[in-house]
């Protein structure tokens, strides 16, 4: 399946600061070098897809108490 070549360069870019996400992502190639990527979408496809995903989530997630642990 396609997305586990994706995968990993989606969770490094993930462990980075949200700011920086963009420009890693556009770093990416167009097309993966694994022969059976790339349909219907590319890497740099799934990962901005997954990406944005993971960016809503953290945008909801209720801040935590201060004060508390």
């Amino acid at each position: 399946m396609s997305v586990s070549h994706c995968m990993g360069r989606a969770l490094k870019i993930a462990r980075l600061p949200v700011g920086r996400w963009a420009d890693e992502i556009a770093k990416l190639p167009e097309a993966c070098e694994h022969a059976d990527c790339g349909a219907p979408r590319s890497c740099r496809q799934r990962i901005r897809a997954y990406l944005d995903i993971q960016r809503g989530i953290l945008r909801d997630r209720p801040a935590p108490a201060r004060g508390r642990r």
